[in-house]
């Protein structure tokens, strides 16, 4: 199998962000855990949903669906996964203050060999970072990019409800709201599944109604293996997705933070033997994770990343690159109390989902 590298969809300003920070990714399949080092006896941060409020609440959703497609002599076989996510903040009627949705595909291939087959230096970028080079424009009837259309849908949801998000979208996800359908004609069940989940995740938060919500998405396909030894190889996409809200500063004011590890199967003549079923996020398995035996601070995956998010309230882009090293491993203090997994993956996603365009 070719040597797989860590895949960050960042943006140039992020990679001069984050110089270096490549190594131990936040999205491990394994629950692996070192100790804190001697200040990690501070005091853990404080989560979000403790935060003294506005009234206001924040969350993530995310939907994943897989696909895959058997290899033959002739051509390669393909293990895709499409994961989109919406952030969202709300008022204190559940209400959609403001939103913002994007989406990561990762396509990996394989042979009839049972061999992966990705290209040293690939790279994986999601839909909003992609922009006008996605190359949607051509085929619109409303002559509108994806990106254009996933925030005119952002904008539309702005006012409304879970209820109401929902019923402006018909069963074949086409809108059937015509202010809806007049900047977004994509199928759009999943933005609506996603809004969904991120509103039933909300949290309370210390945001403000005029902040701004906006998200970023990194994948990592270093997790994927050839079939060996009687053993199914898989083609597998870590997707790290980070959600912030922002004043007009560019701080913080409301962070969430999940990962999907999104796997598919083949065998070694390149026959797909998943069962694509959706998979489960981290933030969803919660305890089931298992990582609180292998943890030197006795946290829990999802226990660990709510530090972090809680961690980056209050701090600009700068300060969250700032804040773990080169080894992944924080060099701030009180986000070593909370979260001693390695976090090149965190810190670069929150640091795009931060950085003001």
């Amino acid at each position: 199998m070719k040597k797989f590298v860590s895949i960050l969809a960042a943006g140039a300003l992020l990679a001069t962000l984050l110089a270096g920070c490549g190594s131990n990714s936040g999205s491990s399949s394994a629950a692996v855990d070192s100790s804190a080092p001697e200040s990690s006896s501070a005091s853990e941060p404080a989560s979000e949903s403790t935060a003294s409020g506005t009234g206001l609440k924040f969350g993530l959703g995310l939907v994943t669906e897989l696909s895959g497609t058997d290899a033959t002599a002739d051509k390669d076989g393909k293990g895709e996964a499409a994961v989109t996510a919406a952030g969202v903040l709300l008022d204190a009627e559940g209400k959609v203050l403001s939103c913002y949705i994007d989406v990561m595909d990762a396509s990996m291939p394989f042979t009839a060999e049972g061999a992966m087959n990705i290209a040293e230096g690939t790279e994986f970028a999601s839909k909003q970072a992609l922009g006008a080079d996605y190359g949607m424009v051509g085929a619109s009837g409303i002559g509108k990019e994806w990106n254009e259309q996933a925030d005119a849908f952002a904008a539309w949801a702005v006012g409304k409800t879970a209820e109401e998000i929902a019923a402006g979208v018909g069963e074949d996800g086409k809108a059937t709201d015509a202010d809806l359908a007049a900047g977004c004609t994509v199928g759009a069940s999943a933005f609506v599944e996603a809004m969904d989940k991120a509103i039933a995740n909300a949290k309370d938060c210390t945001a403000s109604e005029t902040d701004t919500v906006r998200l970023a998405m990194v994948a990592d396909a270093s997790s994927s293996k050839d079939a060996a030894d009687g053993k199914d190889g898989a083609a597998q996409a870590d997707v790290t997705v980070s959600a912030v809200a922002l004043n007009a500063e560019g701080v913080v004011t409301a962070s969430a933070l999940d990962v999907v590890e999104a796997k598919i199967t083949f065998d070694a003549t390149g026959v797909v033997t998943s069962d694509l079923a959706a998979p489960t996020t981290k933030q969803e398995l919660g305890a089931d994770y298992g990582m609180v035996g292998a943890s030197g601070i006795g946290k829990e995956w999802f226990e660990q990343a709510d530090a972090f998010a809680a961690w980056t309230v209050g701090k600009t882009a700068d300060e969250i690159a700032a804040g773990v090293g080169e080894d992944g491993k924080a060099v701030d203090a009180d986000l070593a109390a909370g979260c001693t997994v390695g976090a090149s993956a965190f810190v670069a996603a929150a640091v795009a989902a931060a950085t003001v365009a």
